[in-house]
């Protein structure tokens, strides 16, 4: 499928949700879950360690893609710190870098925010995850 064509797949889908049919979307925002039939991404990639030890991801939370990026073909990455408490909550969170811009950091900020780790005596700090919105061809 060729990219206008999926960029006219987003724009249908939006159009779709806002009409009541069963598409998940949240006002200019297509909901991206783990299925690969979707046309666009948002996974986190990597996670940094901090002293040989990382929290356990109990609930990986799904990153949105803004409809704005996706039919107009923008992609990019942000790289988000952020801390993990003895609950297992996500604390801290901040935007480290991203390109291209700001388009994406209220989704990756979001997606860290919901994430769920395995509670723990001991708190994380200074973790890293990198999420990257890509439009797959």
């Amino acid at each position: 499928m060729s990219v206008c064509a999926k960029r006219w797949l987003a724009t249908a889908m939006l159009l779709m949700s806002v009409c009541g049919f069963s598409v998940s979307a949240l006002g200019e925002e297509i909901r991206v879950a783990d299925s690969q039939d979707l046309l666009a991404v948002a996974t986190g990639v990597k996670s940094s360690l901090v002293d040989g030890a990382q929290p356990r991801l109990r609930q990986h939370a799904a990153a949105i893609y803004p409809a704005r990026a996706m039919i107009r073909g923008i992609t990019g990455y942000v790289v988000i710190g952020y801390d993990v408490n003895a609950a297992g909550r996500t604390e801290n969170i901040r935007v480290l870098e991203g390109t291209p811009g700001p388009m994406f950091y209220e989704s990756a900020m979001t997606a860290v925010a919901n994430s769920l780790f395995e509670p723990s005596e001991t708190k994380y700090t200074n973790l890293k995850r990198t999420l990257t919105y890509t439009i797959t061809p």
